[in-house]
Formats: structure tokens, C-alpha cells, sequence
């Protein structure tokens, strides 16, 4: 569901929302070579492939960007002071071929993304001159503020943007979506999420304000460095409404607030981890993505610089004799920080990760004690994984089976005990989650319908 909120900006403010808040907009003023107002400091393009054009949308001159690459390249506008927690709408026109988005620095290295916006998503440009919107929001500290085009995989000829204006105001659109399995599967950049249902606060570090959540549908990791969810939140609290946008750091999910949630919906719950084995974990690691989750008896290799103990920001090799996973101690001071790494199959604690291609598994606890009994051990649940008309189960006790679609959807349920058998026929083919509870203890797996 999509929300619409517009903001009304009363009095003066009215008057400077007919004020194009940039120098030279229009591209007709040149110095040097260089549009006036433009080139800020975060501009990465060459002075080469920045050309003026006589093919203007409107007036006598555009700005012509060459960019042939896949990378995308920086043009930045000359820092601007904005107001703190205030709406912009950036509207410009494109033309030529290659792409094009946008984004703003905000002249704050320490806030969410060290300075740097949500990317919106790339506009294709085409051989006629078409309008592009793209609205922004503010945080506390906007001195210095550069508006950022962002250009890809243009031709030899390059990609023309012509009468940018930037007014205060504008409509923000809110998605809302229902659970974590929904936000994970929407796409990422300057797009606005809400998320209605419920989730677990699993875990949380100092560092840039980072949360885990999760729900039975999935999990991600929240990345606040701007401080924006209440400090008060606890693991344990169960959370809703939060507002944000979706990125990626290393190809890791993140959720990033963009603006104060509702207080927790209530505190103390129990946070358990699920236990898998690393073949699981390997075979389908984004189902895992910052999910806590143990795995048992892994024989762990000290760092090629390490000195026999856990460092901060180190990286392990994890073996069980047949697969092997990179574990990390992603989160620094924790309390295995400095003890010595067993020479004995241990136990890890922590949570689905992975750094561009290489999968990880953050480290929040190492032990050679046994996983906790509260907690189902997957040796306990045996099932099918990829299913055509039925769905094989092995287990020990009384057990309820809930099949969820990616959306959040439980589309069907059955009961069992001990070994039974579920009629999924009538399920469409694709991925499907699937919560089993047996005798009150549960796990969530990953399914494919042939």
C-alpha cells in the first residue's frame, strides 16, 4: 500500500518554494570551460567529459555528461546551506542515451552513509527530452549541501541534463509493507518504507546505531547512524513502524530509518537463536541474512596475523570436515574479543552476513557448551526442502506446519506428529517459508514447489 504526504510549507516558505535553489540551473553560464555553480568537491567526472551542448531543452545551452562505463561517475552542484528536516523536490529534463540518478551530500561525514544520500533509481534517458523528479529530505546538519547526478553507461556522445530546479516541498511516497520477507524482496534506493507488522530486536551494537530485527519471514540489519530510532530500544523489544530506505553495504541488506519509530510494542521477549548446519547455511545464505542462528561443532583457524586469541574486525576459517565458511568478528568488544580461539570443534553464535561474494558468518559468541535446550535443534525436524505434490516430515512430538509466501501470506497450514506427510499440490510453484513448532519450540526453513 502507498501512502502520499504532502508537505505544506506556509508563509515565506511558500515564496522560496518558487525559487530555484540553484546557481545556474539552466546550464547557460560557462567559465573556463565549467558550468558556474557547478563542480563541487564531490564531482568525480574528468573536466574532459564534462562538454557544453547547444542541444538545450530550453534556452541556448545543457550540460552534457560522457560516461561510457558501467561505473557510474559524480557531477555535483557547489555546496548550498538547506533548511534542517525539510522536503526538496530536484526536477530537471534528459536526454541522449545512458543513465542517470540522484542523490545529495549532506556535508555531515558522520551521518548514514558518511555524507551520502540514498541513490534514487537510475532514469533511462531516450532521444527525446524527458522530465525527471526526484524529492529529498534533509537531516540536522545541511550546511554544505551537493546535489549529486549520477551517470552510467552512456554512448560515445555522452547524455544531456538540461533546467534543473530545486524548490523547498514536495510529495513524499511511503510504502508500506508487511513484514521483513516483503521489505527484502522490494528494491532498493530512495523509495520510503514502512513496515506494519511486527519484529524482534535480536541484537544491537554501539557502532553507527546498528539493530538486527527479524520476524518468521526474514531479517536485516538496521543501520542508523544518524541516531534516528529511539537509543531506549533493548534486544528483546518487539518493534513496528519503522520508516526508512533499503541500501546495500558489501551486498549486505541494510534498512536505513528515515525518521523516529513508536515506541517497542513490548520488551523482555525471549530472543533465540535457530540452529542449522553449515551445509544449510551455505546452500541458501540469503534466507540467513542477519538472522541469529548457531551452528555446532566447526573447527575454527586462528587469522593469517593473529596471535591465537579473537581480534576486533578479524576473519576466521570455519570448517566442519566437508564445508567451509569465513566467520568474522564483524562486532568489535564483544565478550570473545581477547580469549583464545579452542583447538576443539566449538559451537558459533551470531548472525548471516557476507561481504560482496564472499559469504560470512558474524561472530557474536564462540563455545564448546552445548546450544541451548530451549532453543529446536534442526536435528530434531527432518523435511523436504524442494517439493512437488508432497512435503516429508520427521519429527519428534506434536508439530503445526505454517507455509508462508515471500509476501507474508500463510497460505496453508497442517498438523502431524512425529512422521506425516503434507498435500502442497495445490501451491503454485516457487519459494515458500516454512515455520514448524514442535511441542512449542520453533524453526523457520526455506522451501522451493517444483
Amino acid at each position: 500500500m502507498k501512502q502520499i504526504f504532502t508537505l505544506l510549507i506556509l508563509g515565506v516558505s511558500m515564496t522560496l518554494g518558487a525559487q530555484n535553489l540553484l546557481t545556474n540551473g539552466s546550464f547557460e553560464d560557462w567559465t573556463d570551460g565549467k558550468p558556474d555553480g557547478w563542480f563541487g568537491d564531490k564531482t568525480t567526472f574528468a573536466a574532459s567529459r564534462v562538454l557544453e551542448s547547444s542541444d538545450a531543452q530550453e534556452g541556448a545551452k545543457s550540460l552534457n555528461l560522457i560516461n561510457e562505463g558501467s561505473s557510474h561517475q559524480r557531477f555535483t552542484s557547489q555546496p548550498i546551506n538547506l533548511e534542517a528536516n525539510t522536503s526538496y523536490t530536484l526536477t530537471y529534463y534528459v536526454k541522449g542515451e545512458g543513465e542517470v540518478r540522484n542523490a545529495f551530500f549532506n556535508g555531515n561525514a558522520d551521518s548514514s552513509g558518511s555524507g551520502y544520500s540514498t541513490y534514487s533509481p537510475y532514469t533511462n534517458a531516450t532521444g527525446e527530452w524527458t522530465e525527471v523528479t526526484y524529492v529529498l529530505e534533509t537531516e540536522e546538519d545541511v550546511t554544505g549541501v551537493e546535489i549529486i547526478f549520477s551517470v552510467r553507461n552512456t554512448s560515445a556522445e555522452g547524455i544531456l541534463i538540461d533546467n534543473a530546479v530545486l524548490t523547498v516541498g514536495g510529495e513524499i511516497e511511503v510504502t508500506e509493507v508487511a513484514n521483513l520477507g516483503e521489505l527484502r524482496n522490494s528494491p532498493v534506493g530512495s523509495q520510503i518504507y514502512q513496515l506494519t507488522g511486527e519484529v524482534l530486536l535480536t541484537y544491537k551494537i554501539d557502532n553507527r546505531n546498528q539493530k538486527y530485527i527479524q520476524d518468521e519471514t526474514g531479517a536485516i540489519l538496521i543501520d542508523d547512524a544518524a541516531g534516528r530510532l529511539s537509543a531506549d530500544y533493548e534486544v528483546g523489544d518487539i518493534l513496528t513502524g519503522i520508516t526508512g530506505t533499503l541500501t546495500t553495504f558489501g551486498e549486505l541488506l541494510q534498512f536505513v530509518p528515515s525518521e523516529s519509530a513508536p515506541a517497542a510494542v513490548s520488551s523482555g521477549n525471549d530472543v533465540n537463536y535457530e540452529i542449522i548446519t553449515l551445509s544449510e547455511y551455505l546452500a541458501d545464505p540469503v534466507t540467513f541474512e542477519s538472522r541469529y542462528i548457531a551452528i555446532a561443532d566447526l573447527n575454527i583457524s586462528d587469522s593469517d596475523d593473529g596471535d591465537g586469541t579473537f581480534q576486533n574486525g578479524k576473519n576466521y576459517s570455519m570448517t566442519d570436515g566437508t564445508d567451509t565458511v569465513q566467520g568474522r568478528t564483524q562486532f568489535y568488544n564483544i565478550g570473545i574479543i581477547g580469549e583464545t580461539i579452542p583447538t576443539v570443534p566449538a559451537n558459533v553464535i551470531g548472525f548471516g552476513g557476507r561481504f560482496n561474494e564472499t559469504i560470512q558468518f558474524f561472530l557474536a559468541d564462540v563455545t564448546t557448551e552445548a546450544l541451548g535446550v530451549a532453543d529446536l535443534n534442526t536435528s530434531e525436524v527432518v523435511m523436504t526442502t524442494v517439493w512437488t505434490d508432497n512435503a516429508h516430515f520427521v519429527t519428534k512430538g506434536q508439530t503445526s506446519v505454517e507455509i508462508y509466501n515471500l509476501n507474508g501470506q500463510m497460505v496453508q497450514r497442517a498438523n502431524g506428529f512425529d512422521k506425516f506427510n503434507v498435500n502442497v499440490s495445490s501451491l503454485a510453484k516457487g519459494v515458500y517459508i516454512v515455520k514448524v513448532t514442535v511441542d512449542g519450540k520453533v524453526s523457520t526453513h526455506k522451501v522451493v514447489k517444483k
